[in-house]
Formats: structure tokens, sequence, C-alpha cells
């Protein structure tokens, strides 16, 4: 692992352990085990580093639903993909409520956040082949929505929901 993996690790780490008033420079530096002034070398400022933190982690979980979403066609299939990134790998989830306090604080980040929202979007659009921006829009809350409630809610039923979802669009863009 390099320095700077080791670095975002930490970062990670300690926001999801004590959330994000816990974030300092020389927190996450002694967490990571290094010097804090590498912070400032790698990324040039908190900011920075946090930027590429929120980056990685969503960057894994994209990763992630490209593959499992290789060769899928039929909703049932689709949604499953996104069951088990909700459910079997929660971190997004459990980040995400953890960025936002950040967003507020570091307006900068609040312009990553949208990329990788305008990003994800793109994805979809794609790979579903649905093409209005607002269908788009609406089926990332619902997944952003599921991924929350599946952490507060053990009882609910998301794949229900998430299969629902994909039916919904998904006969709409063949209609």
């Amino acid at each position: 692992m390099t320095t700077q993996d080791r670095i975002l690790t930490a970062a990670k780490d300690l926001l999801l352990e004590k959330g994000p008033t816990s974030l300092s420079v020389r927190s996450i530096a002694q967490f990571a085990g290094v010097n804090h002034g590498l912070i400032h070398h790698y990324f040039g400022s908190k900011e920075g580093m946090l930027a590429e933190m929120i980056k990685r982690e969503t960057g894994f979980v994209l990763d992630r639903i490209k593959k499992r979403l290789t060769g899928i066609q039929t909703p049932a299939s689709a949604s499953e993909a996104f069951v088990e990134e909700i459910i079997v790998h929660p971190e997004f989830g459990k980040i995400f409520p953890q960025i936002i306090p950040l967003v507020l604080e570091y307006p900068s980040l609040k312009n990553t956040l949208a990329e990788v929202f305008q990003h994800r979007r793109q994805f979809l659009s794609e790979r579903l082949g649905i093409s209005n921006p607002s269908d788009i829009l609406i089926l990332q809350a619902g997944f952003l929505g599921l991924s929350l409630v599946s952490l507060i809610d053990e009882s609910a039923k998301i794949n229900e929901a998430l299969a629902r979802i994909f039916e919904l669009f998904l006969n709409k863009k063949n209609q």
C-alpha cells in the first residue's frame, strides 16, 4: 500500500469510526503512521486529501457495480447487483452521511461530490439506456435513499424496493 493509500484509508477509517470532527491533518497522519507534512506534500491541503478520499471511495463502489452489471439484461438481475452493493458492501451508505458535514465545511468538496454524482448518473444512463435526466436523477436518489435506509432499518425490504425501481424505470424505457 502506498503512502497516499495509507493516508486516504486512514481518513476514511477515522471518518467512519469517529465522525467528521475527528479529521485533523495530525490525527489522520497519526492514524496512517506518517508525518503530517506528507498530507500537504501529496494532496496540497486537508481539503485536497478529502476530495481524493471521496473520489477513491466512490470509485470503488462504481467499479464493483460496473463489474456486476456486465452482461446483465433483466431488471431483476440489475436489482440484484445493486442489492449486493448496498447490503453486502455498505461502505458508501455508511460514509455518505459523514461526508455531508465536510461538504458544508469545504465548498470545493461540494464540487467533488457533484462530479461523482454526475459521473454515476452518466453511467446509469448509458448502462440502463435511460436518456431522461430527471429519471436518472430519481433513480440515483432512490439508490442513495435505500443505502441510508439499509443502515438504519434492517427490516426494510431493500431488495424488493430496488427490484421495483428497476422494473418501473426499465419498463418505462421500453415503452
